[in-house]
């Protein structure tokens, strides 16, 4: 009986701990990648800023190749948008808000199934 006191009392800390470390967190969060890429910088840009290239490159294309994806907007320019719909991916978007040519694309990704989620820069 005194070992199942212990193991109740064990699990009640880290429960107390996991809820009370929660408060602590930030309520927002960045993450941020880069890559080296052996382009000119010129080519790249115009290469990421075109949507119609994307499923090139995309691992979510390679999980799910059949599903319904659209683009629409200008190339590179802000406004542009990319979406999708499938099975395995749910569905979503992502469209350009702001651009630093050469240097920086920013945009704004949308979830709306499986879940309903919004991350922006």
């Amino acid at each position: 009986m005194k070992v199942f006191k212990v193991i109740l009392i064990i699990i009640a800390v880290l429960a107390a701990v996991i809820v009370l470390g929660s408060f602590l967190l930030p309520e927002k969060s960045k993450v941020e990648r880069s890559n080296m890429v052996g382009v000119r910088d010129s080519v790249a840009y115009k290469y990421i800023g075109d949507f119609s290239k994307f499923n090139e490159w995309s691992p979510w294309y390679e999980m799910e190749p059949t599903a319904k994806t659209e683009f629409s907007g200008e190339i590179g320019q802000v406004g542009a948008k990319y979406s999708w719909k499938g099975k395995e991916l749910g569905e979503g978007s992502f469209m350009t808000v702001a651009v630093n040519p050469y240097n920086a694309i920013y945009q704004k990704l949308t979830f709306l199934s499986p879940w309903e989620a919004i991350a922006d820069n």
